[in-house]
């Protein structure tokens, strides 16, 4: 065959690399040594050689590696309706996966719809054929469809390694390197994979872990609360964002269940996040807020707070102040009372001086019953986080002097 071919491309003029042969596994079972010899001819001359309807011969991974095979072509029967057989759907993404690995082009034989399609190009195979792209056709309606498709590109690039092995190192790579707990859980709760940080959280390592139930490496309570979160998940699409205590410290849970290209559940992705420092915080920050407010109850000056872009969101009552109002209202009815000639300064002063993380501190006048003027001293300063940065502004207004020619 080599030697007719080589005539023929003479002849012809048609270049061998643009030319492609099928062939089954059960021709290559007798006479391997031969047929070894006479493809690797044609694979030397640039001829593609396909194994055709892989899977339903004589399969040998030897030969599969010894053969200069450039193309797998996955048999029909393991692609019609692999929508709705997940056995198919294993048997496809295994071949799939071996010809990526290999290096080899994978095609899919025999697609014929839509979803048959897109579950095999999310299983990673980019080449497919049958009934779906196109019916066989006479050689001259063949001829025409080439002619319409133009000038054929010679520069395509090559296809990406997404095979198995490859797609492992990056799963393994992403879990060791992650910032957070991760964990992969099958159907029946068994720990298929888990991060170093997710196993510290459990007091074990990740071999250790590894093929147990979360029965087998928690305990009551916290098993309990788990158990339902991610029973709750298995059976709905969104869980909400969950808290456990593990080992007396705080995490966030986010669970994700994972299904399949077909649509079956085949387990639970967490990502956990330890929460107790910034809970810590989150407390004493409560604890100071309302500390602060008991004592602005109880004194004879005006307490006040603003957030970090100064915004003023909080003032103590007074005695006089309507009980139940809005906190808002009480804040507008202040700047209300306030000189006109400094509302408009005070504020300027105040934003001014917000990026100097410094005690603050101006003047101002205030209206009275009469119309006479309270002049009035406010100060503040800022609460400040571990890293320096504020997270509020406590204040205090307090009267200076009566001012009656104002």
């Amino acid at each position: 065959m080599p030697d007719w071919l080589m005539a023929e491309e003479v002849r012809a003029g048609f270049p061998l690399n643009r030319l492609q042969i099928e062939v089954t596994e059960g021709s290559l079972h007798s006479q391997e040594e031969t047929a070894y010899a006479t493809l690797r001819k044609l694979d030397s001359l640039g001829v593609k050689v396909s194994i055709d309807d892989f899977g339903t011969g004589y399969s040998s991974l030897a030969r599969l590696e010894a053969f200069p095979f450039r193309k797998l072509k996955i048999d029909a029967r393991f692609v019609r309706g692999l929508d709705r057989d997940a056995g198919k759907r294993r048997i496809a993404a295994a071949i799939i996966g071996l010809g990526q690995s290999l290096g080899i082009t994978v095609v899919a034989e025999g697609v014929e719809s839509e979803k048959e399609a897109s579950i095999l190009s999310d299983l990673g195979c980019p080449l497919g054929q049958g009934w779906l792209f196109g019916a066989g056709v006479p050689a001259h309606e063949a001829r025409e469809m080439v002619d319409g498709l133009g000038t054929p590109h010679t520069d395509t690039p090559p296809l990406l390694d997404a095979s198995p092995f490859q797609q492992l190192h990056q799963l393994r790579s992403l879990y060791q390197q992650s910032p957070a707990g991760l964990c992969f859980l099958d159907v029946n709760l068994r720990h298929v994979r888990v991060n170093d940080l997710f196993a510290k959280m459990l007091g074990a390592s990740s071999f250790q872990i590894t093929g147990k139930t979360i029965d087998e490496v928690l305990s009551d309570p916290t098993l309990d609360q788990l158990r339902e979160i991610l029973n709750a998940a298995l059976k709905n699409d969104h869980t909400p964002t969950q808290e456990v205590v593990i080992a007396e410290r705080d995490y966030q849970v986010f669970v994700q269940k994972v299904v399949d290209v077909g649509g079956d559940v085949i387990g639970l992705s967490l990502v956990t996040v330890d929460v107790t420092e910034q809970k810590h915080i989150i407390r004493k920050l409560h604890l100071s807020d309302a500390h602060f407010r008991h004592l602005a109850e109880v004194s004879p000056t005006i307490a006040w707070a603003a957030r970090p872009d100064g915004t003023v969101d909080y003032i103590s009552p007074l005695a006089t102040d309507i009980e139940g109002e809005a906190m808002q209202k009480r804040i507008d009815r202040w700047y209300s009372k306030m000189h006109t000639d400094d509302l408009a300064r005070v504020r300027a002063e105040w934003l001014a001086w917000l990026p100097s993380v410094r005690p603050f501190s101006t003047t101002f006048r205030m209206a009275q019953t009469g119309g006479n003027y309270l002049l009035m001293r406010s100060r503040a300063h800022p609460q400040l986080d571990e890293n320096g940065a504020v997270i509020r502004w406590n204040g205090m207004i307090s009267p200076l002097i009566v001012d009656e020619g104002a």
